[in-house]
């Protein structure tokens, strides 16, 4: 069949099956009254092409209209406009069900979505796509290489189960395999089963994916593995939450990498979002500016992270596994899970982890752990704190060993290879009261750092006055000893961090002073 026209379906229940389509597919079909159903049902379509939308089947369902497309294939299809295989515009309770044996090879679309295009508004709208479906080389210019979604106004997205993209791309927008955003209360997006990229780019956000949510609406992923994915930002997955987020099962990024924040993840939170995340989580030998592994960047945020998360051989510039900036005073993150960093590096800041707090609460309730980690200043972990502005930090057990802060050779002359372990670098007066820096429980073993601190190296105003605080200086030191231990262990300077910043290197070293107070 070859034929291509507007079929409004009127009947109970309308079927195609067994049918090849090529050069043209179904046309636009309509279905508008709840009794109706139109099912595709193992159909093929090779090189269908659509100056419009839709290259294969553009589907209206409004007034709880149904349509089904069931085991069908679609090849080399195309739109000038949107959705290179399947347009969808799903309103006022409509329901599509994409079944888990369609599969969408090499479509095109030159605006998004180059495999599915979806609209869908109002409350009992929907889209379900079952166990299994799979998109292969499907691109599109804007956003969406293999999917693009759009979730209103209490409509539903859901993926029943696995659902895998392989060598999906974008031109010039976000997601290369998916591009999700769900807006107002009583929308959502659900992954029940396993997201799984593979070689997906973009080349700006999200090589794998990009999700949202705003306004109330909620997302909820289980499982997610991202191999060899890239973008400007979040190369395996970019989340722009600004409402509820959870990711339950576990979640996977390997040879991920990107130029911006985000290697693996990143999240980008600029309103008022709640995040739990719950499964385990792993990045391994991922890449990006701001946190090679997880990239964290909010302004209004509570999250509980619950789970374990290891980073290994990851890189970056800030933070090689991790990266988070923090800066409202409603920010609050618990992270309950241990955190393991093994040989990872960024080179400048925080070769494990890259932290910024600024009118924000942050803790680590668990083991943090960090095993020949490198940097410029902070081979383990990089702190910068406003003490001024209601900043709170909290760390409760911290490993420390063959961590490195090394000299920068790009520039002639920059404030490097300081704080093996550990680079504080504080603005304002800490109130020592508080008692919120405490690294009593710190372990350090074996680290090194070329110009001073071979474990910690602190910068604030009163670092003398958090010294002599406590026991015998116990909320500084760890398992340092005043008797055995090299004084270059612990060493610091009283003055804040851009002061430091425009210090000789004569003046450090005249000013500088080990933390045997």
């Amino acid at each position: 069949m070859t034929n291509k026209g507007f079929i409004d379906v009127t009947a109970t229940i309308t079927t195609v099956q067994g049918e090849s389509y090529s050069g043209a597919g179904l046309g636009v079909i309509v279905v508008s009254q709840s009794q109706d159903e139109y099912i595709v049902d193992t159909c093929t379509f090779t090189d269908c092409v659509n100056t419009g939308n839709g290259g294969a089947i553009d589907i209206r369902l409004t007034n709880g209209g149904k349509a089904s497309v069931i085991n069908s294939q679609f090849t080399g299809c195309q739109a000038n406009a949107y959705g290179g295989a399947i347009y969808a515009d799903i309103q006022s309770g409509g329901i599509l069900t994409i079944n888990g044996q369609c599969k969408f090879t090499q479509c095109t679309a030159q605006n998004n979505g180059g495999g599915i295009y979806i609209q869908i508004n109002g409350a009992g709208s929907k889209l379900i796509i079952g166990d299994g479906a799979i998109f292969d080389t499907c691109s599109s210019q804007s956003s969406g290489g293999g999917l693009e979604a759009q979730v209103q106004t209490g409509a539903q997205l859901v993926f029943e189960g696995d659902c895998k993209f392989i060598n999906c791309s974008v031109n010039s927008g976000s997601g290369g395999g998916i591009s999700a955003y769900c807006n107002n209360e009583g929308s959502s997006i659900r992954f029940l089963g396993e997201l799984k990229f593979d070689n997906c780019s973009s080349t700006q956000s999200g090589g794998g994916a990009s999700i949202g949510s705003d306004d109330k609406a909620s997302i909820e992923l289980n499982k997610v593995t991202c191999v060899d994915c890239k973008g400007r930002q979040g190369a395996g997955l970019n989340v722009l939450a600004n409402a509820y987020f959870s990711m339950s099962g576990k979640a996977s990024f390997t040879r991920c990498e990107c130029t911006g924040y985000g290697g693996g993840i990143y999240f980008s939170i600029q309103g008022n979002a709640e995040i739990q995340l719950t499964g385990e989580m792993e990045f391994i030998d991922c890449i990006g500016n701001y946190g090679g592994g997880l990239s964290i960047y909010s302004s209004q945020i509570i999250s509980v992270i619950s789970s374990s998360i290891i980073f290994q051989n990851c890189t970056g510039t800030s933070g090689g596994g991790m990266y988070m900036f923090l800066s409202n005073i409603e920010t609050e993150i618990q992270i309950n899970g241990e955190l393991s960093f093994d040989n990872c590096s960024g080179t400048n800041s925080g070769g494990g982890l890259y932290l910024e707090i600024s009118r924000s609460q942050l803790s680590f309730e668990n083991k943090c752990e960090f095993l020949k980690c490198k940097s410029g200043n902070g081979g383990a972990m990089y702190l910068s704190i406003n003490f001024e502005l209601q900043s709170s930090f909290e760390i409760n057990d911290i490993l420390i060993q063959d961590c490195k802060a090394l000299i920068n050779t790009d520039y002639q002359y920059s404030q490097s290879g300081f704080g093996g372990g550990i680079f504080i670098a504080g603005t304002g007066v800490y109130d020592v009261s508080s008692k919120m820096l405490d690294f009593s429980k710190m372990k350090i073993y074996g680290n090194t750092a070329d110009k001073a601190g071979q474990s910690l190296y602190v910068t604030m105003p009163n670092v003398i006055e958090w010294c002599r605080t406590g026991t015998s200086g116990e909320y500084v030191k760890g398992n340092y000893s005043d008797i055995t231990s090299d004084e270059s262990e612990l060493e610091g300077i009283p003055v804040g961090y851009i002061n430091f910043y425009f210090l000789t290197q004569v003046d450090i070293i005249k000013d500088q002073r080990p933390l045997e107070f």
